[in-house]
């Protein structure tokens, strides 16, 4: 019991320790690989379902909080009842560029770049954009994003086609 107490604690004060934007509000381009596991929230698999298009479903559709001028990043889950598909494009008014963008390891650290060849969806599986992989990257916001709004992109799917979502600001 006192382990996992000690396990807890240690769990706690690295979270408080851990940042994802740099001292202008922006989000780092590039950060230890180590840092990744204490700044991935779990997505909520029983999140209800936010938008629908053909056999994709979307849920937990969130983006973070930043300034006007800053980055920020969105996230939701994907589920497919059907064939596979590919998310291939993303547009918002929101920001001066949006972006699919994914993270990888290189020299050590973690970086992100965009995706142009799309993200696959598997047939009757799901696809995660969260923290530390696939994401949308909102470039050059126009606007602040506040606690408590919600903001709408619009999702290109190669079979599917387009479908509105909204994403929590949290």
């Amino acid at each position: 019991m006192s382990r996992l107490l000690l396990l807890l604690c240690v769990c706690a004060s690295l979270l408080a320790s851990c940042s994802t934007t740099d001292t202008q509000g922006g989000m780092h381009d590039s950060m230890q690989s180590g840092d990744m596991a204490t700044m991935m929230p779990m997505p909520n698999m029983n999140a209800p379902v936010v938008a629908t298009v053909g056999d994709i479903r979307l849920s937990d559709a969130w983006v973070r909080t930043a300034n006007q001028g800053d980055n920020s990043a969105g996230y939701f889950i994907i589920n497919n009842s059907g064939n596979a598909d590919t998310l291939i494009g993303v547009a918002s008014d929101i920001a001066t560029s949006t972006e699919l963008h994914t993270v990888e390891k290189s020299d050590g650290m973690m970086r992100m770049r965009p995706v142009n060849d799309g993200i696959g969806i598997p047939s009757q599986g799901v696809q995660l954009l969260q923290p530390g992989a696939y994401h949308i990257m909102f470039i050059g916001l126009k606007r602040d994003l506040n606690t408590g709004e919600r903001i709408e992109v619009t999702l290109t799917f190669a079979q599917a086609g387009d479908v509105t979502v909204p994403l929590s600001v949290r």
